[in-house]
């Protein structure tokens, strides 16, 4: 089955089910409540039926998404005066972070698992929180929403939201976030986003922006280094994403879905803030 978040990718490089920051007032003002405001929207834009058949569109081929395709389709006619309820992917979902270069600054949204890590004169400087059910804040939500949190021993001793899923945060799995009184924020599985600020300095050297399929391999200094290793060897970034990758798959724990996106700095950096 095509996973979610692979079709998540495909929609956002069509660029025909995301927001446009540039449009919005706050993204001049307040980009921090632009990406907070454009995560929590993607979601409503999920539970449409619109979205619904450009994902079905994506996973052509793949029974789960043509069966999905059938329900929408289904949904479009009335029965007995009613028509069925769409209620978007409720079991399936996409951990999401965006990173923003504005002026001087590094901004990042994150959403899940996935990571954003600063090489800082060879030093892995991490800017973004891995949201899993084990953490205490994380936990304390998924359990104020009513559900419960554990390891399951045939499921690799992870900690997981009901014995299922290893993630707090990400966009979709909308059957995790319909409790009524409870706001998006404090749905069991929230795609609210932490976002964090860095200012860039003359040290600064790239950036690793990667899912948790290259983190469970590496650790983020391992990953700085790893670049720095290849920078060195003036290869494309093209290539040291690959060699990555090929490292990732070649050890016992390599075993996840992978992507790797790598930004080198231009020196010196902007002289302050955009305006």
């Amino acid at each position: 089955m095509m996973a979610m978040e692979d079709l998540l990718f495909q929609s956002i490089a069509r660029n025909t089910c995301t927001l446009s920051f540039a449009k919005m007032q706050d993204f001049v003002n307040d980009p921090v409540a632009a990406i907070q405001r454009t995560f929590l929207r993607m979601d409503t834009m999920m539970a449409s039926r619109k979205a619904g058949k450009e994902l079905c569109e994506y996973g052509a081929g793949s029974e789960y998404w043509d069966n999905c395709k059938k329900e929408i389709r289904a949904a479009r006619f009335t029965f007995c005066g009613q028509k069925p309820r769409y209620d978007g992917p409720l079991s399936n979902g996409c951990t999401t972070i965006v990173v923003l270069i504005r002026g001087n600054q590094i901004i990042v949204g994150n959403a899940g698992d996935c990571r954003c890590v600063l090489s800082r004169n060879g030093q892995a400087i991490v800017l973004s929180t891995d949201f899993k059910p084990s953490l205490p804040g994380e936990r304390e939500r998924i359990e104020n929403a009513g559900r419960t949190v554990s390891a399951p021993a045939g499921r690799g001793n992870i900690e997981r939201i009901d014995g299922e899923i290893a993630i707090s945060r990400a966009i979709g799995d909308l059957a995790y976030k319909n409790v009524e009184g409870l706001s998006a924020e404090q749905q069991a599985i929230t795609a609210y986003p932490e976002v964090r600020t860095e200012a860039i300095t003359h040290d600064d050297q790239f950036l690793i922006i990667a899912c948790d399929g290259i983190w469970d391999c590496l650790s983020s200094q391992q990953a700085v280094t790893f670049v720095n290793m290849y920078l060195n060897s003036n290869v494309g970034l093209s290539v040291i994403c690959e060699a990555l990758l090929q490292h990732c798959v070649s050890v016992p724990s390599g075993r996840d879905n992978m992507t790797v996106m790598l930004v080198r700095f231009k020196n010196p950096p902007p002289a302050g803030p955009a305006a």
